[in-house]
């Protein structure tokens, strides 16, 4: 079993930059120091100031310098040591200090360069360390450079980004591209003096700066080296993804997300941002700063960069492939634009683990909670989550970013009036939308207290209005308050103080759809619990799993409308969290028998399992076609599969599932079905159907069928009829009337295309109407809007189960409703082919709600089967649907607890990793279906191959294949295997035109088919070297089998003393210990190409299993994954390993030889782990020292007459 889901996440706590130690090491006083010096930002919270709202000194109305510094106190007692104020330069004010027109001068509404040294000097004073917002990609229209360079004066010619633009043929002039600006319209700006384009990616009045020019680089080099000088800690670089262009100017291609050509999401930003020269110019910047740390007295001098860009990109600004260093940290938006007041608890934990799971090693996470740009804690989430937003940000390993206000939980302020607003972009929008842009309303002034402007200035009109909730919602008036979110922030400030928050490890799960919670521990040390309730309900808890009974548990830190309160006892199995509450509590262990141990978990059997059948198999796909040729006819055949169940028993399947069997034109190879109750021809008879259940039952393999109800062949009786209008079957199927056009001539009803390409619509001529077929032609759809076509698939389900199936594979069943209305469906951007799929978004044609609902019902009469046929293992139901995360997370179970699929398959391992991917990406794929997955019985699923995709062995290339398929094995929960996967066979991708026969192949003709075809991976069996690979004794059989069939094939695999074959059966047996039904689970990535994953059980050896999914040999170190010094054995080793099944490797070095592509799976042994017979021991001694104590209790009830509890009244 899973309880708790997530990788531990040890922080490193890694030295920065030390110089000139000497040979013998630092003494203990020197390394402080060199700590304090080199990490003193690792564990802090960055305090953002905007200093026009802050504190206004002169009464101006304005924030300034003078007034921060008058507040710098308040930041020593809330226990803040670190600030970083937005631009405080010299600028015209048109985007608000983010358009510069003097780099190395204050703003004088803000004060001079006095009151900064003055600033910085009682900064220091306190122990507060100032960051500065640097802006480089652009300056403002009115600096000097700019000037210069408009008028061409030397060395200043191409300061800037200058182009011609194009000349049209009426005489129009037009800009050089179709780069858009973040605030909309174009990102030229003509310059008629200059007489040419000037590039502005944000407003007119800040153009970009041209960083292929060395002297600019130089130029800002020089500023930072000013700002330093000045005392400053380091610098946020703003808008750092923009600093360069593409050179060729080249025109950025649509995105399809929006028809507006002004807006900046119309277009791919492909050319404008993340350009690889950004990181080596931040490369450059980090390393200009660590220089001047190691010239200079004072702390580490830190970069942190603001880039809204993919979460790739954002982590090769840590540190690239090559390891080379950029800024401290980039900026994590996660929080701001990935999550809401409408996200569910796994979301968090989702976008939470994402992060850690892709920040490169060693490096430090941070988490920005709100800034200047976008709405404030409160308001994006609800003025009730503001207590458990901070516990979250602050309790989160590493770094806590912080907005103005964000302590006292200060709203947006959304009245704010047209006349009033100031913001840019706010005010290009116009009075009519200028709302739904604006900035303003999360950056007015400061709430000190309930005077007049809140404290903010003494000034008549301030430069945005106070929110009018200042009298209530104030700094002064929480501080004074028994409870405050004020007092909540200051505690979580101080607690951050504990080891366990430093540097404890981090260990996530979701608790329901609505609860999360993550532990913070040191091993062997108590641990620290943050939950968190994410909506408007009250929820009751049981989180004895989650936190490993017996814990004592105190509440730490409880919101301003808790029930709860510091230092309160709470009851694991009953803890109560009202609305969006957050707790932090303090877990003290209580150690029983031995460290590890716990009464119930001795008590309980060995071989107590509590999961059905179904939960912890390996299915074993069958694709009849091609598994065995009983007849000589080149076919696979169901008696061929039957000769062939021994070999599956041997290999320990005990459950196989057939690709469709039923009566077919094989347009698609029995996926278009002409009857649901008859067996295709080729493949057999219902008598071969029912000797191969018989056979199957008697080895103790489960047979489950590929079910087909999104459409039937085009020769099913039920379409002809449908196509006659024959009554009763009028709307069996989905027809359309034509749209005819401005030419009168006949179109399809919309543009809905098909998956195999062309037109989702086929016009029939009897019938004089269109048909959908979301595949073939030959396959219309189903109408399940019809109760009578639903009663009929759930005759054909009953049918087949009376038979003797253990369920079914429910095909393409995404697609079984489209809307009524028939609409157009939106276009995608990805192609200009508006034949093909990708050419529109699918949201009328798939993942309708209707789906949830025929899922959720065929549940219910699987599960009414099963009670009513109890001598029968549990039916079951696996979904086939290629669709968003937690669309599948709802087939499990929905909202309202309502059960759909047993098993909605999991193709991560196919669609989202392949040969290129790195560690992280597995350890992604892995943790968001863990993540999304509900709790409560359900079994995550993992699908390596199938009949659709390519093989293992040609994904991952011919060496992963132990690799993935050690992956597969040892992943809690069920694994999906496909027929030749276990030997590693490859696809044949040398099949000819004239041997094709896969229908999309077919359809887009003998120059394009190879790139579609999905033969390959469907050719025969390779059971020997015998002719045709020993699957059929035919002169030419339906495909060819693979060449490599006389070296790669099952016979040669079992009698070689390595083989794939071995190593799969090997991980089979494996996977029926205890401890890998059973065992928690926790991964993480050990470097950019290694990962591992522990399966761990009180009082049984752990099982590590680690890949390799470089193409170079790793040597791999799990001393930090490892914790504690163990013993670790070789269980399992690939073909090409070094290893040998029982190998040892001592506590001391626990480093690894894994070869390209190589994976081991080892046994962690444990000193504290039990042998079977100290097992049976304990438990013996433990049952009887429960009938000791409960005589002991009964003595002392009649000896002393306890009156509270009498024996003889019937509630005792």
């Amino acid at each position: 079993m899973m309880i708790g889901l997530g990788k531990v996440i040890a922080l490193a706590v890694n030295v920065g930059l030390v110089v000139g130690l000497a040979a013998a090491g630092p003494s203990k006083k020197e390394h402080k120091a060199l700590d304090a010096k080199n990490n003193w930002w690792k564990n802090e919270v960055f305090y953002q100031i905007y200093p026009r709202s802050f504190q206004d000194s002169d009464g101006d109305g304005i924030g300034d310098l003078p007034g921060i510094t008058s507040k710098l106190e308040y930041f020593a007692e809330t226990g803040i040591t670190a600030v970083w104020m937005s631009p405080i330069f010299e600028s015209p004010m048109v985007d608000f200090g983010y358009d510069i027109s003097n780099y190395t001068n204050i703003q004088p509404e803000y004060g001079t360069l006095e009151d900064f040294d003055a600033l910085i000097a009682k900064a220091n004073e306190l122990g507060i360390k100032v960051i500065l917002d640097f802006v480089p990609n652009h300056s403002s229209n009115k600096h000097p450079w700019f000037a210069k360079s408009i008028a061409r004066e030397a060395g200043y010619e191409d300061f800037y980004m200058w182009e011609n633009g194009t000349l049209l043929e009426n005489g129009t002039r037009v800009p050089p591209n179709n780069w858009r600006s973040v605030f909309s319209g174009s990102a030229w700006e003509w310059n008629e003096e200059r007489g040419q384009y000037y590039l502005r990616q944000f407003t007119y009045a800040q153009p970009d700066l041209n960083y292929r020019n060395p002297a600019v680089v130089q130029a800002m080099d020089d500023t930072l080296l000013y700002w330093l000088n000045k005392g400053v800690a380091g610098f946020r670089i703003d808008a750092v993804i923009y600093v360069y262009e593409d050179e060729q100017l080249r025109d950025e291609p649509l995105s399809g997300t929006t028809s507006d050509p002004n807006s900046f999401d119309y277009l791919e930003h492909i050319y404008t941002k993340n350009q690889k020269e950004s990181y080596t110019l931040l490369q450059h910047w980090r390393q200009l700063l660590d220089n001047y740390s190691s010239s200079n007295e004072g702390p580490l001098r830190i970069m942190m960069t603001e880039g809204y860009a993919p979460l790739a990109d954002l982590m090769d600004y840590y540190e690239d492939a090559q390891g080379v260093l950029g800024p401290e940290f980039p900026f994590n938006f996660d929080f701001i634009t990935e999550l809401n007041a409408d996200s569910s608890a796994a979301d968090f934990i989702f976008y939470i683990e994402r992060w850690l799971i892709y920040m490169p090693h060693g490096h430090v996470a941070n988490w920005v909670m709100g800034n200047h740009d976008n709405s404030r804690v409160a308001s994006r989430f609800g003025a009730q989550s503001v207590d458990a937003m901070n516990m979250l940000m602050m309790t989160l390993p590493g770094i806590g970013v912080t907005y103005y206000g964000e302590e006292l939980g200060m709203l947006d302020y959304r009245d704010i009036s047209w006349e009033q607003t100031v913001d840019q972009p706010a005010c290009e929008a116009g009075i009519d939308n200028y709302k739904w842009i604006s900035r303003d309303p999360e950056r007015t002034p400061m709430q000190w207290s309930d005077e007049a402007n809140a404290g903010f200035s003494s000034a008549a009109q301030t430069w945005l209005p106070v929110h009018p909730n200042y009298k209530e919602l104030n700094l002064r008036n929480q501080q004074q308050a028994e409870r405050s979110h004020y007092k909540i922030y200051q505690s979580l400030l101080k607690l951050r103080e504990k080891e366990a928050l430093k540097s404890g490890a981090f260990i996530p799960g979701v608790l329901n759809r609505r609860v999360f919670a993550f532990k913070r521990e040191i091993q062997g040390q108590n641990t620290l619990l943050t939950i968190i309730n994410v909506k408007n309900q009250t929820e009751l808890l049981d989180i004895s799993d989650f936190i490993d009974l017996p814990n004592r548990l105190h509440v730490l830190v409880a919101g301003v409308d808790s029930a709860h309160t510091a230092g309160e006892r709470l009851n694991p199995k009953e803890i109560i969290l009202a609305p969006h509450e957050g707790l932090v509590i303090h877990l003290l262990v209580v150690v029983l028998l031995y460290p590890g141990s716990s009464m119930s978990s001795l008590v309980k059997s060995d071989s107590e399992d509590f999961i059905d059948w179904w939960q912890h198999t390996v299915f074993y796909q069958i694709y009849p076609r091609s598994f065995k040729d009983s007849n000589g006819d080149g076919i696979g055949d169901l008696p061929g599969i039957t000769s062939k169940l021994q070999y599956l028993a041997e290999t320990g399947i005990t459950a196989t599932w057939l690709s469709p069997i039923f009566q077919s034109p094989m347009v698609d190879f029995g996926y278009d079905i002409s009857d649901y109750r008859k067996i295709q021809p080729e493949y057999g008879s219902m008598e071969d159907f029912q000797q191969l259940i018989d056979n199957a039952y008697e080895l103790g393999i489960k047979i489950i069928l590929d079910f087909v109800p999104n459409h039937s062949s085009d020769e099913h009786e039920w379409f002809k009829k449908s196509a006659a209008k024959e009554p009763g079957y009028e709307d069996y199927y989905v027809w359309a009337d034509p749209k005819i056009d401005e030419h009168g001539e006949r179109q399809p009803p919309n543009n809905w295309q098909s998956v195999f390409y062309g037109s989702a619509w086929e016009w029939h001529e009897s019938r004089q109407q269109y048909y959908l077929h979301q595949f073939t032609k030959e396959q219309p759809d189903l109408n399940y809007r019809n109760p009578a076509v639903v009663q009929a698939m759930d005759d054909v389900i009953l049918f087949w189960l009376n038979k003797g199936v253990a369920g079914f594979r429910i095909d393409a069943v995404n697609h079984m409703f489209e809307v009524e209305s028939l609409e157009d469906e939106p276009l995608s951007g990805k192609t200009q082919d508006p034949l093909s799929y990708d050419y529109t978004r699918h949201i009328y044609t798939k993942d309708l709600p209707e789906v949830l609902e025929m899922v959720q019902h065929w549940r219910q009469l699987l599960d009414d089967f099963s009670s009513k046929h109890p001598e029968g293992p549990t039916r079951i139901m696996m979904t086939e649907a290629y669709a968003g995360l937690t669309t599948l997370a709802d087939y499990y179970e929905d909202r309202q607890g309502v059960r759909g699929s047993h098993l909605p398959f999991n193709f991560h391992f196919i669609t989202d990793v392949n040969g290129d991917s790195d560690a992280r990406d597995f350890v992604y794929n892995v943790e968001k279906w863990l993540i999304y997955m509900p709790r409560g019985g359900h079994a995550a699923n993992w699908v390596m191959g199938n009949h659709d995709n390519p093989r293992v062995a040609s994904r991952f290339g011919p060496a992963s294949v132990d690799a993935m398929n050690m992956l597969l094995m040892t992943l809690p929960g069920v694994a999906v295997t496909y027929n030749g996967e276990e030997l590693g066979m490859q696809d044949y991708r040398d099949i000819s035109w004239e041997d094709t026969v896969d229908p999309p192949a077919r359809n887009v003709g003998e120059k394009l088919f190879k790139d579609v075809s999905r033969d390959p991976e469907r050719t025969p069996f390779q059971w020997n070297n015998a002719s045709n690979g020993g699957f059929s004794e035919a002169a030419k059989t339906w495909l060819p089998v693979h060449p490599n069939y006389t070296e790669l094939n099952l016979a040669a695999q079992k009698v070689a003393a390595k083989s794939h074959y071995k190593v799969y059966k090997s991980l089979i047996e494996l996977r029926k210990t205890a401890i890998m039904r059973r065992g928690r689970f926790t991964i993480e990535p050990i470097s950019r190409w290694v990962f591992a994953f522990k399966r761990s059980y009180t009082n049984f050896d752990s099982i590590i299993t680690i890949i390799n999914v470089s193409d170079k040999e790793q040597l791999v170190n799990l001393s930090e994954f490892l914790n504690q010094p163990k013993k670790l054995v070789v269980e399992i080793a690939g073909v090409d390993s070094v290893y040998e099944k029982g190998d040892s490797l001592l506590a001391v070095a626990f480093e690894l030889d894994l070869p390209p592509r190589g994976g081991l799976v080892l046994s962690e042994r444990c000193s504290t782990a039990m042998s079977a017979q100290r097992r049976t021991l304990v438990k013996q001694l433990i049952k009887s020292a429960q009938v000791v104590l409960v005589a002991f209790l009964f003595y002392n009830l009649w000896r002393h007459k306890w009156t509270k509890v009498k024996i003889n009244q019937q509630r005792f």
